[in-house]
């Protein structure tokens, strides 16, 4: 599988990854980069999104998005269907005692009652389609 993955510096550059390019980048990906390309999305999740809502993060990737919105007070379950991809998050999760619930699952197969989210978002994943 090969991933694309924007530039987190300028924005406008393009690298193509493979599988295990990808869990490299996510070991050490820079959190303020990630942070300040999506500040948009994180604006946007947090405004449209009920007070103690629930949200879940589909295809994470690296979760930094789900890890700040749980920074920010929000309740939040982060997904990936890469089980190696989903233990990083993990371990970064517990590392910046993130409280978010992180599940390999595939999105097409979703365990979850109907209803059971809020808001659901998902940015960025090509390899799932």
């Amino acid at each position: 599988m090969v991933f694309f993955l924007k530039n987190n510096l300028d924005g406008k550059r393009y690298s193509v990854l493979t599988e295990n390019d990808w869990v490299s980048y996510l070991a050490r990906a820079n959190l303020f980069n990630v942070i300040m390309n999506q500040q948009r999305l994180i604006e946007s999740i947090v405004k449209y999104t009920p007070k103690n809502g629930k949200i879940i993060e589909i295809d994470c990737g690296s979760g930094f998005t789900s890890i700040l919105l749980d920074k920010m007070g929000c309740k939040v379950a982060a997904i990936d269907i890469d089980r190696q991809v989903a233990k990083l998050v993990s371990k970064k999760a517990n590392d910046m005692c993130s409280r978010i619930s992180i599940i390999s699952m595939d999105i097409l197969n979703l365990g979850f009652e109907d209803n059971s989210f809020d808001t659901a978002f998902h940015h960025g994943s090509i390899g799932t389609f």
